[in-house]
């Protein structure tokens, strides 16, 4: 993270691990490999997010949770630079751009999904266009990202309160009411 994908070499990935080249080499013939494997983390983690989401019955409660859940990994800088670096990666990388769409495509079908089922609740306005939605909500998180990388984070809390009063008008009143009212994904953090 400290020196980007391209100015680290194997000898420093290794040295930075503690292991040695061969228990490196062991796992991963190359640097390119284990930048996949970083993004296919990222898929796996995608995936496993949308499956728990999908077992919550309550479409806004589960919203929440992953609003919860962004919130969490806003602060985790080191994450944040690594989902950047791999955006980078995949401009020059076939091979990485995939596990990236892939990724990508994981977590817009949560979002889009989750919406849908507020819709067909009646908790969110059924004219809105779902994917949209979802593609400009993953797009604010994917700004900050960048905005963080370049070392002008937004401030956290105004920002979501904003997010908050944009998207209010979009959800019933009851919705709105159980956002209020729920508890938060960890203690003390939501």
């Amino acid at each position: 993270m400290r020196e980007g994908f391209h100015a680290t070499s194997m000898r420093d990935i290794y040295r930075g691990c503690g292991l040695s080249a061969g228990a490196v080499y062991n796992h991963f013939a190359s640097k390119e490999e284990i930048v996949r494997a970083l993004g296919e983390e990222q898929l796996r983690e995608a995936q496993a997010q949308r499956d728990a989401l999908e077992l919550i019955e309550d479409p806004i409660e589960a919203l929440r949770l992953l609003s919860a859940d962004t919130r969490e990994q806003l602060v985790r800088e080191v994450d944040l630079l690594l989902q950047l670096q791999l955006a980078g990666e995949a401009l020059r990388n076939e091979s990485i751009a995939e596990v990236a769409r892939q990724a990508f495509g994981a977590t817009l079908d949560t979002v889009v999904g989750l919406i849908g089922r507020a819709q067909r609740t009646g908790d969110l306005d059924p004219g809105v266009d779902a994917d949209a939605l979802a593609r400009v909500l993953i797009g604010v998180f994917q700004g900050i990202v960048v905005q963080t990388a370049m070392g002008a984070p937004p401030d956290r809390e105004r920002n979501i309160q904003a997010l908050r009063t944009l998207l209010a008008p979009l959800l019933s009143a009851e919705a709105r009411e159980r956002l209020t009212e729920s508890p938060t994904i960890r203690p003390g953090r939501g």
